[in-house]
């Protein structure tokens, strides 16, 4: 754990520079990775799964087809896939059963999906991207380009998963949200 204020570390605690698998945090990666793309346009979050040409082993349904990249990023896809994590899998609806953006429901296919959705469309490799335009510009101490890895991803879709997180992250939002 570390407190910075105004670029100086106040406080710190524990063994900073281990990796560790970010998990929930990636989602929150994701979508800040989107900013820039969407303010450009070169990503359209009201694009369909199927206008982006995602695809999964499983055919979608045609009510699945109507999910858009929003709904994606905030877990309300209606498409329920497995996502590689049984436990989350289980409390999921049954297929079909609800239109997009209608329910939320905690779906890593929805993540891992919109991962893959973002690669298409910036034509950048998330982790590359993960580093110019995060890691770099704030930078991150204890970033490797070298270590990230797609280790939770499900066979046709991908998400960050692992990532040398450095909170000099939280410190430079912080910064930036506060003088808006």
């Amino acid at each position: 754990m570390m407190v910075i204020v105004h670029d100086r570390v106040l406080f710190q605690y524990g063994e900073i520079s281990l990796n560790s698998k970010v998990a929930s945090v990636r989602k929150s990666i994701l979508s800040m990775l989107y900013g820039p793309y969407v303010t450009s346009g070169k990503a359209d979050l009201n694009k369909t799964v199927k206008e982006l040409g995602l695809e999964d082993n499983q055919i979608f349904l045609p009510i699945e087809e109507k999910a858009r990249l929003i709904d994606l990023l905030t877990a309300r896809s209606g498409i329920y896939l497995p996502s590689g994590n049984k436990s989350l899998d289980a409390f999921e609806p049954r297929r079909g059963s609800v239109p997009p953006n209608t329910t939320w429901a905690y779906n890593n296919w929805d993540f891992n999906a919109a991962g893959v959705a973002f690669e298409k469309l910036t034509g950048k490799n998330i982790y590359d991207a993960l580093e110019s335009d995060l890691a770099r510009p704030l930078g991150f101490q204890d970033f490797n380009r070298e270590i990230q890895k797609n280790s939770c991803a499900s066979v046709d879709t991908s998400g960050v998963c692992h990532v040398s997180f450095d909170a000099r992250y939280g410190s430079a939002w912080t910064a930036d949200a506060s003088s808006r």
